[in-house]
């Protein structure tokens, strides 16, 4: 326990090294413990992942007085109920929309609209570095985990968060740009 509150206090320091020997040694354990709870594995990788996420984007205010151990899993299995919870709102709005709305048909001008707007993104994508590109449309349109996108070109995974948020960024920025026009 004391060793592994001492990685706390190097991963609070931007110790790379100690977060990965936590992530290591965690985050196959808790994909498991979060699969039992939410009954899917891709599911349970995304929450441990946003999980592992937010540790170390809020590294400096991580606050651990008890077992890692413990307070991980507790962190998992608040991270699976919230995500039941919004699955849960998801259902019963997409319960509520089919019974309440019309099916939608997209006017000349909406199909005018959608073609700009995705000549924009086109655009923006196509002044984005080939790396970055090709990991948002990994993620995007495969479908794709953060981990098997660093897997599958063997980089980090941080590498891959700070790729995706860059190339969100500048899709926000030329989209916001777009509607202001």
């Amino acid at each position: 326990m004391l060793k592994e509150l001492l990685l706390v206090t190097q991963i609070k320091k931007g110790d790379i090294k100690a977060f990965e020997q936590l992530f290591r040694r965690y985050y196959a354990p808790l994909c498991w413990y979060a699969t039992s709870i939410v009954g899917n594995r891709e599911t349970a990788e995304e929450i441990v992942e946003e999980l592992f996420y937010t540790i170390w984007k809020e590294k400096e205010k991580l606050n651990i007085f008890r077992s890692v151990k413990s307070y991980l899993y507790a962190s998992a299995w608040n991270g699976c109920l919230q995500h039941r919870r919004q699955k849960l709102k998801d259902e019963e709005l997409q319960r509520k929309m089919s019974q309440d709305t019309p099916a939608y048909t997209s006017s000349p001008e909406d199909e005018a609209e959608f073609e700009e707007l995705q000549k924009v993104i086109d655009d923006c994508l196509a002044r984005m570095s080939a790396q970055r590109r090709n990991i948002f449309l990994m993620h995007r349109n495969e479908g794709l985990k953060y981990a098997e996108i660093a897997t599958r070109l063997s980089i980090s995974v941080k590498t891959v968060e700070a790729n995706m948020s860059k190339a969100l960024a500048a899709l926000r920025k030329d989209i916001e740009t777009y509607y202001k026009e």
